[in-house]
C-alpha cells in the first residue's frame, strides 16, 4: 500500500497527528490530504503545538486541537448569500 494511504488510514483510525508524522518522517508539519477539489489540494498543517489548521487554496477552514479533541471553524470571509426573489 502506498505510504499516503497507509498514513491516511491510520490517521483515520484514530491515530495522534504528531506521532504519526514523526513516524513517516513528515518534518514540514504540513500534509497534503486529498486533490479532489478542483485538483487543488487540502493541508493539515501544525501551527502551534498539537493544533492544527485545515486550509484550501489560500483560504483557513478551520483549526483542530488533538490534545483537546476539539473542532473550531474559522469565520467566512464571504459574504452570506442572498435570495432574489
Amino acid at each position: 500500500m502506498d505510504e499516503r494511504l497507509r498514513f491516511i488510514a491510520r490517521l483515520l483510525e484514530g491515530e495522534k497527528m504528531a506521532p504519526l508524522c514523526r513516524e513517516f518522517g513528515i518534518s514540514r508539519r504540513k500534509i497534503n490530504l486529498s486533490t479532489a477539489f478542483a485538483g487543488q489540494t487540502v493541508g493539515v498543517r501544525e501551527v502551534e503545538n498539537q493544533i492544527w489548521l485545515v486550509s484550501f487554496l489560500d483560504y483557513g477552514l478551520g483549526y483542530f486541537d488533538t490534545h483537546h479533541d476539539d473542532a473550531l471553524p474559522i469565520p467566512t470571509i464571504l459574504p452570506s448569500p442572498t435570495i432574489l426573489d
